[in-house]
């Protein structure tokens, strides 16, 4: 029997640090084009105040339908973006996980173990330290 902390060889693997990096990259960049967007709302809103009182009925009706549009195309983008984000973590983190299990596999094998748990406190109450494969596993995950 063995151990394993998966969330332990998350936080330590080579190859999930670079994911996590990544994604941190791929969500500021997504924020900084929301932003801007979000920036050129709240002009047209100002703008609109402003000239609340100037504007033809119609010219305001425009300009009013205008700001709609750009608030209902604004949620949808960050709705999007909040898609397309959690799609993208869930593909890094399976290809990861997927490492990880094939390494538990064949370390499994090779040290003739029947059973690997997850070191989990719900499910595995105590396990001595020298049943945790975690390193192990870190070492061969950081060696591909």
């Amino acid at each position: 029997i063995a151990v394993i902390d998966i969330q332990h060889v998350l936080d330590e693997a080579d190859i999930a640090r670079k994911a996590s990096k990544e994604l941190k990259s791929e969500i500021k960049r997504r924020e900084s084009e929301l932003l801007k967007e979000k920036r050129i709302i709240n002009q047209l809103r100002n703008e609109l105040t402003k000239k609340e009182a100037v504007l033809s009925e119609k010219a305001l009706e425009e300009k009013s339908e205008k700001l709609r549009r750009k608030e209902k195309e604004f949620a949808r983008k960050m709705q999007d973006h909040k898609e397309a984000l959690s799609k993208l973590r869930a593909k890094k983190m399976g290809a990861i996980l997927k490492k990880i299990y094939d390494i538990t596999s064949d370390l499994a094998k090779e040290k003739g173990y029947n059973l690997v748990l997850e070191k989990d406190p719900r499910v595995v109450v105590y396990s001595a330290d020298a049943l945790d494969i975690s390193s192990e596993v870190i070492k061969r995950l950081n060696k591909k």
